[in-house]
């Protein structure tokens, strides 16, 4: 009797085996960063089990039944991985690290880019207004010939030439409106800041409804947002086109990374922010005043600082593609904090340098387009801003 029961509970047992389920779980990076919003799918034979990775990059099965499992990774820009796992009580996390499609496969992806905008049209625009200025010797104002004497000339005793001294005190002022316009700056840079915070809600909430959408929002508005920052740059007439196009797609990544720092440390976005303005309302108190002022030097030390973090940036990107990294500048120790610090200073620096860059092309009389130009300057300096202020608070946070 004794034997048969021992019988009937070791069938039951070798039954009810393939049924033991254990939890799996694990993180999936990229250059060494958490990637949330990855898609993890384990198959095994017709059975499928399907998550997401969270805000940290980490992911978890918790009734997978015991035995090998296929895992895939996809994420949109990434390739797909794929590994078998054995799935056991005590088996470790498995770790997985992300690589990035080739360029042609990512511009397959990203679409065509827009036309250019027509820059026939601005030229006929000038040449048929009666009373326009020649124009400038250059074709297009150029930042360091501005800068170049940060003081005006001193004004002049001459008498004024025959054209001004015939023409009407509305033709005057039409010519006035017509150049750049300091006015006309801040009135573009704040049409550019709400069209980067409309779009950059949009991915806060799409991010927040669909996490997996976060990754693929901030690599395509980070890819997108660099094309159009270089056509702006080397293009400054179309900026009236190009930097509205680069002011809605660096909102969808301030939006979709806000988000997930968000939900790591509450609180953190809103804190950047406020940081983030406050500076860029100090620095331009300060510069008014003069206390600041931007001579040869200054300018000379905050582009080559600036040129410095940004070839520092580009080879841990590239060094991160061959397993190395820099744990003590990106971590949260002192090294790090103390690292953050000091790109948060050279960011809001740079800002004063677009108040003189603006300030020196309004009395110089550049053209009417240039006021787009310089409030891209300025949105592009803010936006740097606001992610370093954002990493250095999220390294703060961690020392707690």
């Amino acid at each position: 009797m004794s034997n048969k029961f021992l019988q009937i509970g070791a069938a039951a047992i070798l039954a009810i085996a393939p049924l033991a389920a254990s939890e799996h779980h694990g993180e999936v990076k990229y250059g060494g960063l958490p990637l949330p919003g990855a898609t993890v799918t384990a198959t095994r034979g017709e059975q499928t089990s399907i998550t997401v990775t969270d805000a940290a990059g980490t992911y978890s099965f918790s009734d997978l039944p015991d035995g090998v499992w296929n895992l895939e990774v996809q994420m949109l820009c990434f390739e797909t991985a794929r590994r078998e796992i054995t799935v056991a009580p005590d088996a470790p996390a498995a770790e997985w690290d992300l690589k990035l499609l080739p360029v042609d496969q990512l511009s397959k992806i990203a679409g065509p880019a827009a036309p250019p905008a027509p820059t026939v049209s601005i030229a006929k625009a000038e040449a048929a207004k009666p009373n326009a200025k020649a124009p400038p010797a250059k074709n297009a104002f150029q930042r360091t010939d501005v800068n170049a004497s940060a003081t005006p000339p001193p004004p002049s005793d001459a008498p004024a030439s025959d054209a001004f001294a015939n023409a009407s005190q509305s033709d005057l002022n039409q010519r006035a409106s017509d150049g750049f316009l300091i006015n006309g700056t801040v009135n573009k840079t704040g049409l550019l800041l709400i069209f980067a915070m409309g779009s950059a809600a949009w991915a806060w909430n799409a991010t927040s409804n669909s996490p997996e959408q976060a990754g693929g929002l901030a690599i395509l508005g980070s890819i997108g947002g660099l094309v159009m920052a270089l056509v702006t740059v080397f293009k400054k007439t179309w900026s009236p086109v190009t930097a509205p196009m680069y002011a809605v797609l660096e909102g969808f990544v301030l939006g979709s990374l806000s988000e997930i720092f968000d939900k790591m440390y509450p609180g953190i976005a809103i804190q950047a922010v406020t940081l983030t303005f406050g500076t860029l309302l100090a620095l331009l108190v300060l510069y008014r005043a003069r206390v600041i002022r931007v001579t040869d030097k200054f300018r000379l030390g905050v582009v080559a600082a600036t040129g410095g973090i940004a070839f520092f940036y580009l080879l841990t990107f590239i060094l991160g593609f061959f397993g190395m990294r820099f744990t003590a500048i990106f971590g949260s120790g002192l090294i790090g904090i103390g690292f953050s610090i000091f790109v948060v200073v050279i960011a809001a620096l740079n800002l004063v340098l677009d108040f003189d860059f603006i300030e020196s092309g309004a009395a110089a009389g550049a053209p009417k387009y240039m006021e787009w130009y310089g409030g891209f300057a300025l949105l592009v300096t803010l936006v740097w801003l606001y992610l370093e202020i954002l990493r250095l608070l999220a390294k703060m946070r961690d020392r707690r």
